[in-house]
């Protein structure tokens, strides 16, 4: 992010740890294809975290429609 690298999470993540920790579960929930695509290691950490799969509930148009009804 400091180095203007493209990434899928919000530059607020780099504020503080736990900042980052929220922000990368939101971009989790929200973005997950394009988590999974640019950032795997993380994705994968996050999904034995929270022992889900956000990705099987998103429509191939990679918003999170499906889980939002759950909201």
């Amino acid at each position: 992010m400091k180095r203007g690298a493209y990434t899928v999470i919000d530059e607020y993540a780099i504020t503080n740890p736990a900042e980052f920790f929220a922000v990368a579960t939101e971009t989790f929930f929200e973005k997950a294809r394009q988590m999974a695509k640019h950032h795997p290691l993380l994705y994968n950490q996050l999904k034995r975290y929270y022992k889900l799969e956000p990705r099987e509930w998103m429509s191939a148009d990679t918003s999170a429609t499906k889980f939002r009804k759950f909201i």
